[in-house]
């Protein structure tokens, strides 16, 4: 069909899980006409045509503003009350209207919160390849990257600021769609969450740096920690660019067998350890792997608030009221100090979650017999698991 017309479009699928009456609206930054006023380092739009007398059309050189002391004359007593709530509020101000002595309603607006319908069709010389790999280094890596721009527009379109919005990319590749959440982040001050997905595919055989960037993955992540480094020095943005690196994997056949045939009730076992350490992956010990394995399981997402509380000489990996034993090396000291904190209010805990094999029988039977009769009357459930 080529020889026959020129295709001038694309097509991007949007998809929301609300109805159509409750889905949220797509928009774009708001073109502003009219008075800009500068208050503490903030934009507002001067808005002084609030209430009009009348709808319809007004004759040459009249005045068609409802001024703050016609609103009876024009209007009912539930205007007045609903304008002079929002005075109260701050919502509106009453300013002179010339000499008077009468005044006009207005209303300032931020614009970093005015907004309008994202249009249908976006011109596409505004999201033609923007040389945004070219500027980070990376250019040679991808032939076809999604422009930065394009992916901006559509982010910001669906994120209003302030909520904490969370982006999320199944398709990461090059990286992109983190980029464009950090540049936005730094253009409006907001707050955009993003997590990248992508399998560890491996390069093609003739990639030109596969001995620097054996994966995808390994690619997009180069490109994040330089797209953090530029909008840093360009922005002067100060926020935390880091990221973390999840890997999903399942333990290995033998490892399974290995966790099935032991025997924690065989007192003494010191293989423990090795049984912790059978879950490290790519580097990351065991112990982290299991504690962000089950940090997820139990709800607490992927970047949760763990501190190490210290108990005799054991560390308690505590998040909200859940506690958690994996490591090898608690003893019956570190069940009293346990004990003691917790009657003494000083740690609150509702569950203490126990990777069984790394709690020795009798511990254990101690653990449990010690948390099931608190004088404080607090009970907090043990939970093994394996």
């Amino acid at each position: 069909m080529a020889k026959h017309y020129v295709k001038g479009h694309d097509l991007i699928h949007v998809y929301s899980k609300s109805d159509k009456e409750s889905a949220p609206r797509l928009s774009r930054p708001k073109v502003v006409q009219g008075h800009v006023v500068s208050r503490d380092g903030r934009d507002y739009l001067r808005d002084d045509d609030v209430l009009r007398k009348k709808f319809g059309k007004y004759d040459k050189g009249v005045e068609r503003r409802c001024l703050y002391e016609e609103i009876l004359e024009y209007h009912s007593e539930a205007k007045k009350r609903e304008i002079d709530r929002r005075i109260e509020a701050g919502e509106l101000v009453l300013e002179p209207f010339r000499d008077t002595g009468r005044h006009v309603i207005v209303e300032y607006k931020p614009i970093d919160e005015m907004s309008s319908a994202l249009y249908s069709l976006l011109p596409i010389v505004q999201y033609l390849p923007d040389g945004r790999l070219d500027e980070l280094g990376l250019s040679r890596h991808f032939t076809y990257p999604k422009p930065v721009e394009l992916v901006k527009t559509l982010i910001r379109s669906v994120t209003p600021k302030g909520d904490r919005p969370l982006v999320m990319d199944f398709f990461s590749g090059s990286a992109t769609t983190a980029d464009a959440v950090m540049q936005l982040n730094s253009e409006d001050d907001g707050d955009r969450r993003c997590i990248s997905v992508q399998i560890p595919e491996t390069v093609d055989a003739d990639f030109e740096d596969r001995h620097v960037f054996a994966t995808v993955d390994a690619v997009g992540r180069e490109r994040i920690k330089r797209a953090a480094d530029n909008i840093r020095n360009d922005s002067q943005f100060d926020v935390d660019y880091g990221f973390k690196l999840f890997r999903l994997e399942k333990p290995s056949a033998k490892t399974l067998d290995q966790l099935q045939s032991f025997d924690p009730n065989e007192d003494g076992v010191l293989l423990a350890g090795d049984f912790v350490s059978k879950f490290a992956s790519n580097g990351t010990p065991g112990s982290q792997v299991a504690l962000s394995t089950w940090l997820v399981q139990d709800g607490f997402g992927l970047t949760p608030t763990v501190n190490a509380v210290e108990l005799d000489e054991y560390k308690l990996q505590v998040c909200e009221d859940s506690g958690y034993v994996i490591e090898p090396g608690l003893d019956s000291d570190d069940v009293m100090a346990l004990v003691d904190k917790l009657e003494a209010g000083e740690l609150d805990l509702k569950r203490l979650v126990v990777f069984g094999y790394s709690v020795p029988f009798s511990v254990m039977h101690e653990l449990r017999q010690n948390l099931k009769s608190l004088r404080s009357g607090q009970v907090v459930s043990v939970i093994e698991r394996y």
